[in-house]
């Protein structure tokens, strides 16, 4: 996290995760989006089995990073076919 310059981080694992990891996510302590005006653990686990069951991380809202093109309208000056 600190080399990508990243406020948050998930940890995504197949086994459930070890004391030592648990330990070092907490130690990790908490990020607070000032724009959110909520704490958000700074190192999440989530093991493969957690996101089956539906188990999300806490993460805050975002957005997309592309640009949504505007919607075609249909135009009501089409042709039909053989007319």
């Amino acid at each position: 996290m600190q080399r990508e310059k990243q406020p948050l981080g998930l940890f995504l694992t197949l086994e459930p995760p070890t004391r030592g990891i648990v330990r070092e996510a907490l130690d990790a302590g908490d990020y607070e989006s000032a724009f959110w005006k909520r704490r958000y653990p700074r190192v999440q686990i989530v093991t493969v089995d957690d996101l089956l069951q539906g188990k999300r991380p806490n993460l805050p809202p975002m957005g997309t990073a592309f640009a949504q093109a505007p919607l075609e309208q249909e135009r009501a000056d089409q042709l039909t076919l053989g007319g």
